[in-house]
């Protein structure tokens, strides 16, 4: 019988999961999905200090309350942009990214306009060159 090799990742994940079985009562109990679970292991790692409290003897190393729970805020709001990206809808966000660019152009244009309204003013008057920038049409009677 032939037996099917795993990528070497899942199989690091496997062998994580086994060295963490709380993470197995975690999933059993419908408080994480494996494919959460997964995702946070790849992007934090085996020696985040999260991990601690799913050993058997369910004792976190020695770590400050204070460092503890900045690391929890900072894996709370790891996770929120992680389910935010997940949600995301790429059409929406080109959109808004596209009416951003066209208000930044505007206000390009608007300072362009407001540095040449005060280079006019500070030259010297009398000049006819600030005449016809007032005045960009010359109409005669003929």
């Amino acid at each position: 019988m032939v037996k099917k090799s795993l990528h070497p990742s899942v199989e690091q994940f496997k062998n994580f999961v086994k060295k963490h079985p709380e993470l197995i009562k975690e999933v059993r109990t419908g408080k994480k999905t494996w494919q959460e679970v997964y995702e946070e292991w790849y992007l934090l790692g085996e020696d985040d200090p999260k991990w601690a409290k799913y050993t058997k003897t369910g004792k976190p190393t020695a770590i400050k309350e204070e460092t503890k729970s900045n690391n929890e805020s900072k894996n709370a709001i790891f996770n929120q942009l992680i389910t935010y990206l997940k949600n995301m809808d790429v059409n929406q966000l080109q959109h808004y990214l596209g009416q951003m660019s066209e208000a930044i152009d505007s206000v390009q244009q608007l300072l362009g306009q407001i540095r040449d309204t005060n280079q006019n003013r500070t030259e010297p008057e009398g000049n006819g060159e600030q005449w016809r920038r007032r005045h960009p049409f010359s109409f005669r009677k003929d």
